[in-house]
């Protein structure tokens, strides 16, 4: 499962969520429908002339710098990986991007996203 956070020309970016491993953080997916996975800061650091999206919250979170007092939070939500967003992000914002069916819904979605995931890392 993955969300969709810029594009790059005619193919589209998506940040994989709770990805198997640390390589698979990543995915393009071309528009005859392949997908193709990688490490996903690794590229786009090297790929700045992507268009990001930041229509939704989520998106504005991946893609703007964190607040000093937030900056540990952005690195284990986006960066390490050590807090999950499975059962916490919006589940209309994901994509299947190869096997996996959609998880439920959560019950609290009516909850900023920002304070899930901070409930969430502090389990």
């Amino acid at each position: 499962m993955g969300v969709h956070v810029a594009n790059s020309a005619n193919t589209k970016v998506y940040f994989v969520i709770d990805p198997n491993g640390n390589r698979d953080t990543g995915a393009l997916v071309y528009p005859t429908g392949s997908v193709s996975f990688f490490n996903f800061w690794g590229w786009v650091s090297a790929n700045p002339e992507i268009q990001k999206l930041e229509e939704n919250e989520f998106q504005q979170m991946l893609w703007d710098e964190p607040l000093p007092q937030d900056e540990d939070l952005w690195e284990s939500v986006f960066f390490s990986r050590e807090t999950p967003l499975s059962g916490i992000i919006d589940p209309s914002l994901l994509v299947n991007l190869g096997g996996k069916s959609k998880p439920k819904e959560s019950g609290s979605n009516r909850e900023s996203l920002a304070k899930q995931i901070m409930e969430k890392g502090q389990q």
